[in-house]
């Protein structure tokens, strides 16, 4: 069924009563859960719990749904129940469900991210941002298919975006209702977004994503720069002791072809990994405008072509390892602009060269551990619009920016504390070239971090907590910023497993060198005084995890000072212009229920209310024009439910996303976006022979055919589909 834009909003549904039939759903299935009953005869259940290196774990406890009991020093359990279940949770330690039937004598609990002494993590070694603090854990299954981390991201109820769901787009995404440069991104723990601009996500192949870690709130202690709104750690996937080879190729909507090559070797001591891929699609569309809902008009000029190399490797010695990472792309972007303009932009096009890379050495000792890192990132692009039909948007010009650093961080553990020291040195340089009249300006930037962070674990006979001290101090030539992050953890094991949170701290943002020199046309115009901006934010949580579900809510509330927004000015003509605006107050609460986490089949339910308002004053102390007006392009709420289907060899996703209103002007008075519902759906098959693995996967999206838009006059595309098929042989 087609829904027109103009249908959308004459019968939009009020979102209040939205949001509370979400919330409706959500504690009904809660409650259903909750009442579920355990069927069958009771019987004595025992088996012994140790750790990955076969060392007992007590306090471990094991909960039926009804009553729950504790393991003693030798790791040691029993109890008597009919459940087909049993939940194994310890603080320190990743929670599993194991079936009672033929439930092992001996079982092995794998260590949790948040204590120490040792950075690995499920065998995996990460950046010292996640050594110690609470982070949501998403994580990858084999089973999905996923354009780029973005896909995974954008089940979080947390976290939404205006970018085009299409392959090739820029894929920026925001978190807690903030900006989208606000969110500190990571790969394996070197930051990638502190040099104050939006991330793409479409940089980094879904193939290599083994996992993301998500910190919530204001956390530069943890990072630096940007992460006023948190940190999103992406894990690449470890080269395994396998040798593979795969060859993917995939068709899509719009003249979309892909394929992808990727083998991996073993030698002694050595894992080795190397991918290539290519994909050309046209992306031209058809959509409905707002103007004319009736009426049928094609997106042009929207061609993307992606050319990516990738290689990661790993080398181990006794309690060291060396990693290293490098991903190029190389991209070809015809880029439309807002189809009430077609005739501006009709031929711009932009090629763009773009690198990511570390090389990481760690030493993990018994109680001891050292990390030292040194990375490059760099990205070349060069926008021309010379053919414009109307000259007055002609533009041409050249745009670099690139940033290198070495950072080192030694820490060790002592009793139930654990210390952590480190500094890091940083430098970003920015060039830009104005091709039609040789206009040029550029900047570097040098800097240097020190960080210190402190933790605390600590347990009773049914609970256990943990306590959480960092701070950090950002030099540079002109300014310096002091940041810190305080958080607690409690957990209750009985009579359920409940898990109190609480975090508070800073967070800074400098301005990016584009903002601050950018000269590329006449439309728009940099700011050479624009201050960095600053925040502090807190964060409470409380969670329940039972055997067949968790249940989590939060609230969250973050107040930054000297916002950075373009406005329009018009001093000769209309020329936009970056400005520190004043001051802004982002309230969220947030509500995730997961069902079944453990099974071939379940369900993840979440709503997050989002409140962006302009609290700034003018000089004179009094509220300014646009006081408490909501910031421009932020949902009110955002709500997902995604079903899972996923037995060994085949299954099925179903997602749904919803964003509510969104104004698209300061003042909230031209132009409001209504809410929209997406639906999508992933169907995947497996056969396995004797010489390779054959996959069959394909994904439809926007199922229902929504017309809707997320930027003012930026449509996006109606129901399109994706179809891949790989072969995979290991040896």
């Amino acid at each position: 069924m087609q829904v027109h834009l103009k249908s959308h909003i004459k019968n939009e549904v009020n979102p209040v009563k939205q949001s509370k039939a979400v919330y409706l759903l959500i504690l009904s299935l809660f409650m259903s859960l909750t009442l579920f009953a355990q069927k069958g005869a009771e019987r004595a259940i025992s088996a012994t719990i140790v750790n990955e290196a076969g060392e007992a774990i007590e306090k471990v406890s094991i909960y039926d749904g009804k009553s729950a009991v504790f393991s003693d020093e030798r790791g040691f359990f029993s109890i008597i129940s009919a459940a087909d279940s049993l939940h194994f949770s310890r603080l320190g330690y990743i929670s599993i469900t194991l079936p009672t039937q033929g439930l092992p004598s001996k079982i092995t609990m794998d260590i949790s991210p948040l204590t120490l002494p040792t950075i690995r993590v499920q065998g995996e070694h990460i950046g010292s941002v996640s050594r110690m603090h609470h982070f949501r854990q998403l994580e990858k299954q084999e089973s999905q298919s996923l354009r780029d981390g973005s896909e995974l991201l954008l089940t979080q109820a947390s976290i939404s975006t205006q970018s085009l769901p299409l392959k090739g787009e820029y894929q920026n995404l925001s978190l807690l209702g903030n900006l989208a440069r606000h969110t500190l991104v990571m790969i394996d723990g070197v930051a990638q977004s502190s040099a104050g601009e939006a991330f793409d996500f479409s940089k980094i192949p879904a193939s290599q994503i083994s996992r993301i870690e998500i910190i919530e709130g204001s956390s530069s202690a943890l990072g630096g720069s940007s992460a006023i709104g948190g940190i999103i750690n992406i894990i690449t996937k470890k080269p395994q002791f396998q040798s593979f080879a795969e060859l993917e190729e995939g068709i899509g909507s719009f003249g979309l072809h892909s394929r992808r090559y990727h083998v991996g070797n073993h030698f002694k001591g050595l894992q080795i990994e190397l991918e290539y891929s290519h994909f050309d699609t046209d992306n031209n569309f058809t959509y409905h405008p707002t103007w004319a809902p009736d009426e049928l008009m094609k997106r042009e000029n929207n061609r993307k072509v992606q050319d990516a190399y990738l290689i990661k490797a790993v080398y181990n010695l006794k309690n060291q390892e060396i990693q290293a990472y490098l991903n190029h792309s190389i991209d070809l972007r015809q880029l439309p602009g807002p189809v009430n303009f077609p005739a501006l932009y009709d031929r711009a096009r932009q090629v763009s060269k773009s690198t990511q890379g570390y090389i990481a050495h760690s030493y993990l000792g018994e109680s001891i551990e050292n990390d030292t890192r040194i990375w490059y990132n760099h990205a070349d692009s060069k926008y021309d619009n010379r053919s414009s039909s109307n000259p007055v948007a002609s533009a041409y010009n050249d745009q670099s920016q690139s940033e290198s650093g070495i950072s080192q961080a030694f820490s060790f553990k002592k009793g139930d504390f654990q210390y952590e020291f480190g500094a890091e040195l940083k430098k970003l340089e920015y060039a830009m070239q104005n091709l039609l009249n040789s206009q040029e300006s550029s900047a570097t930037l040098n800097s240097s971090a020190f960080f210190a962070r402190l933790g605390q674990d600590f347990e009773g006979e049914t609970w256990q907590g943990a306590n959480r001290l960092a701070i950090r101090r950002d030099i540079t030539k002109a300014e310096s910023f002091d940041s810190w992050r305080l958080e607690h953890r409690t957990k209750l094991w009985y009579p359920l497993e409940i898990e109190l949170g609480a975090s508070l701290g800073t967070a800074f943002s400098i301005p990016s060198l584009y903002d601050r020199f950018w000269i590329g046309d006449s439309f728009a115009q940099g700011n050479t005084q624009l201050k960095s901006e600053s925040a502090i934010g807190y964060k409470l949580s409380i969670g329940i995890n039972r055997p067949y579900y968790s249940l989590e809510g939060s609230l969250h509330h973050n107040e930054i000072t000297d916002l950075i927004q373009w406005r329009q000015i018009y001093l000769f003509g209309p020329i936009w212009k970056p400005f520190n605006i004043g001051k802004v107050r982002i309230k969220n609460q947030q509500l995730n229920l997961n069902i079944l986490p453990e099974r071939d089949y379940g369900a993840h339910l979440g709503i997050s209310f989002s409140q962006a308002i302009d609290i700034s004053l003018n000089k004179a102390g009094e509220p300014s024009a646009v006081y408490g007006k909501t910031l421009p392009y932020t949902p009110d709420y955002t709500a997902n439910i995604t079903l899972r289907y996923s037995p060994e060899n085949h299954g099925a996703y179903l997602i749904y996303k919803h964003n509510g209103k969104q104004f698209t002007t300061a003042d909230n008075l031209i132009g409001t976006l209504p809410s929209t519902g997406l639906l999508d759906g992933n169907l995947y098959k497996v056969f396995k022979f004797k010489p390779f693995d054959l996959r069959l996967d394909f994904k439809l999206l926007n199922i229902l055919n929504q017309s809707y838009e997320s930027f003012a006059h930026v449509p996006k595309p109606g129901r399109n589909y994706l179809f891949n098929i790989s072969l995979k042989r290991e040896w």
